[in-house]
């Protein structure tokens, strides 16, 4: 293929196939394959080995079966979808991978376990072989053929365990076996994969391309590129080698062989739909922080201060006692117990109070034509919960029995009365 003649490629490297040609061993994946093929055939029983999504399970579990295929006494038996829908159906599974005949998932199931412990025990114990049962998505697992299999677990001899099993899962295995403390008890190696690292990274990358081409390939990487793949991947083999694949497809439809950056964004965007965002520069980030965070602050400080500073004031003006004699109306009762309110709004703290008094506006009622008050002007000193102290004159009304007037304005203000005690619209101030 022309494909492969332009980069000078014997195959393809970045095959989504779990390919033991192309199982790379990273620190992990090497420490686990040793691991769990010594537990084999030293017929320790029950091994686990759990990972997320795309971290290699399949490749390492293919890549197990043809190490032990070299050994002539043990037989592998693989089931890839363990997803049974009764215990008949898999002990009948399990039958026909050891014997080659097929059984009826309708029999009596004590009947299917005898037939598959006599089996065990013929082969294993009498001819010594190895008979090895691998359970790949191993979190599919029904919870009675886990209870079968810690049953078959209990079949041994003095020196070693008839039937060795290995599942590969992920980690939603490992809630079902913390529920089943007896099926966990009877684990051997319980192993864990991980991504790989930015070093291993660039090692997988580098060992499939080699592997594809004899070391003879025309495809070269920058350090920008291979870091690039690393962060979109987060290394997760499974991701590098669909990323890696797209790329490899831009760079025949351009017509070259070095990878950039710039072509690892536009092959990531085109398969995974995902939005690259650059970085932000660091200046306008920090200072767009610090404006948020004094505004913020800001609107704290104020907004509980703005609700203790209002405060309501009443006063209710006393009749002299020179006049307690003289009768009033209702109007005049009403003005006497009139009461004035203040509001003060909240202003921050810079300095000194000015001491300008406030001025407090009043609607007083109508007054007779018998009686006409004569307004004073009252300083009171209001207790304030804000730091700044001010004051704020508030007007009382007190009625005296002199000659009454024609009219007093309805709304009055204590900086509006003459210096000379008269009232607005008075004559004799004139």
């Amino acid at each position: 293929m022309d494909y492969f003649n332009l980069l000078q490629l014997k195959r393809e490297p970045f095959s989504n196939a779990p390919d033991p040609d192309l199982f790379f061993p990273s620190f992990a994946h090497h420490d686990c394959m040793q691991k769990v093929e010594l537990a084999v055939r030293l017929r320790r029983g029950l091994n686990v080995v759990v990972g997320d999504v795309g971290t290699g399970k399949t490749t390492l579990c293919r890549t197990l079966i043809r190490r032990l295929a070299e050994d002539k006494k043990i037989h592998s038996h693989l089931f890839l979808d363990p997803a049974f829908s009764s215990p008949g159906e898999f002990l009948s599974a399990l039958l026909f991978a050891f014997t080659g005949t097929a059984q009826d998932a309708r029999s009596d199931e004590n009947m299917l376990k005898e037939r598959v412990k006599n089996f065990l025990f013929l082969a294993c114990a009498e001819n010594e072989e190895i008979h090895l049962v691998i359970l790949d998505e191993g979190q599919k697992l029904p919870g009675f053929a886990l209870e079968i299999l810690r049953e078959l677990l209990n079949y041994e001899t003095n020196e070693h365990k008839l039937l060795q099993i290995v599942i590969f899962a992920q980690p939603e295995l490992e809630q079902v076996m913390e529920a089943r403390e007896n099926f966990k008890d009877r684990v051997n190696l319980f192993y864990r994969l991980g991504p790989l690292s930015f070093r291993e990274t660039v090692g997988f990358i580098r060992f499939r391309i080699t592997r594809a081409s004899d070391g003879r390939a025309a495809v070269s990487f920058t350090p920008l590129a291979l870091w690039r793949i690393y962060r979109l991947s987060r290394g997760y083999p499974r991701k590098i080698i669909h990323l890696c694949h797209q790329v490899l497809l831009a760079l025949i439809i351009q017509n070259k062989t070095r990878v950039t950056s710039g072509l690892v964004n536009v092959s990531a965007h085109r398969t995974t739909r995902e939005v690259l965002v650059r970085r932000p520069p660091a200046a306008p980030l920090v200072a767009g922080i610090l404006v948020g965070f004094v505004l913020i602050a800001g609107g704290l400080f104020l907004l509980p201060q703005g609700r203790a500073d209002k405060e309501t004031v009443s006063f209710t003006a006393v009749e002299p006692s020179g006049n307690s004699q003289q009768e009033t109306t209702p109007a005049q009762e009403t003005a006497v117990s009139a009461t004035a309110s203040l509001t003060v709004d909240p202003t921050p703290e810079t300095g000194p109070a000015p001491t300008s008094p406030l001025v407090v506006e009043e609607t007083a009622p109508v007054l007779s034509e018998k009686t006409a008050p004569v307004l004073e002007a009252v300083t009171v000193e209001l207790p304030r919960k804000v730091k700044r102290p001010r004051l704020s004159k508030i007007m009382v009304i007190k009625p005296q029995a002199e000659k009454p007037a024609d009219g007093v304005p309805a709304v009055i203000s204590a900086t509006d009365r003459p210096d000379d005690g008269a009232l607005p619209g008075d004559g004799s101030a004139e």
